[in-house]
């Protein structure tokens, strides 16, 4: 069981998700951060559900997988699975503790708490306050400061940074929504040293 430190929420439109490994804990200095706290499962919509496509480009071995969460009441179950149907991975979420029930292979899948991560970051943190239709809004969370960029009502683009400055822009989380409704969302988070491209795709039932 791990306790993630530093934020899970809801981004108004869709996704939840997953995992962990052995006993971590969130620091907020630079080059210490990495994974986001968990928004407790109380606070994310209730129903919940989500199926997707995750990438994790690497020079050596792209890793590509699909996973698929859903709330039951207090918890959310997420599993990951390869393109031909193989349980890869299963976590649960309770209030804001992780329990990993099945681990993948590195050369399979990433850490899963680099999966939770790119969820929780891009999905499920929302701001504490309306946000405009365009411009900017700005808040700090558990030692970052989030920056969310708005176009036309919906979410463009969203940063984590040190809320001291301390580091470069090049050393913040980014993330980048595209405008199209089936284009991948894209991460980056040199913090964990990842970057990662989602795909939601439509429910289409229970968690396999």
């Amino acid at each position: 069981m791990t306790r993630l430190g530093g934020g899970l929420g809801a981004l108004a439109s869709v996704l939840p998700l997953l995992g962990v490994l052995g006993c971590a804990s969130y620091t907020t200095g630079p080059g210490e951060r990495c994974w986001a706290r968990p928004v407790p499962v109380a606070e994310l919509p209730d129903p919940l559900a989500l199926r997707g496509r995750m990438r994790f480009p690497s020079a050596s071995e792209p890793r590509r997988f699909e996973f698929a969460a859903e709330r039951d009441g207090a918890a959310v179950t997420v599993v990951g699975f390869s393109n031909v149907g193989l349980r890869l991975f299963s976590a649960r979420l309770v209030g804001e503790t992780l329990e990993v029930t099945q681990r993948a292979p590195r050369r399979v899948a990433p850490p899963v708490e680099h999966v939770v991560d790119v969820l929780t970051r891009a999905f499920w943190i929302e701001p504490p306050f309306e946000a405009s239709p365009n411009g900017t809004v700005t808040w700090d969370r558990d030692g970052e400061k989030v920056i969310d960029t708005m176009l036309y009502g919906r979410r463009s683009g969203r940063v984590f940074a040190d809320p001291a400055g301390d580091i470069g822009a090049d050393e913040r989380v980014q993330i980048t929504y595209p405008l199209a409704t089936n284009a991948a969302i894209s991460v980056s988070n040199p913090w964990c040293g990842y970057t990662a491209r989602v795909v939601v795709k439509e429910w289409e039932g229970d968690v396999p």
